[in-house]
């Protein structure tokens, strides 16, 4: 599950279930990604690389946990600016499922 936590409308924030193989998303709530429509959703590349940027713009405060088995980002998040409200971002992953196929 993929959960943003910021000052936004509730299909963006809300819980989405995300499947990935090769780094590629194959759906988002058993419906087939749509990059126009799941503009949020990120691969395990691109945390690091969304994190990359975070700490590119210098953040007043910052968060950034890994998942202990696998070693990717499972939880980060930025506030750019201490004194301003509403521009702070988090994302939290959860419930990662490996799928090896042969």
């Amino acid at each position: 599950m993929q959960t943003i936590s910021c000052y936004c409308i509730t299909d963006y924030t809300s819980p989405k279930a995300v499947v990935v193989l090769d780094d590629q998303i194959i759906s988002v709530n058993q419906v087939p990604y749509d990059s126009e429509i799941h503009q949020s959703i990120l691969t395990v590349n691109d945390r690091f690389k969304y994190i990359r940027g975070g700490l590119n713009q210098n953040p007043a405060s910052y968060t950034v946990l890994f998942d202990e088995n696998y070693g990717f980002p499972n939880q980060f998040y930025f506030d750019y600016d201490l004194q301003i409200a509403d521009e702070e971002i988090g994302y939290t992953f959860t419930g990662f499922v490996s799928q090896i196929t042969e």
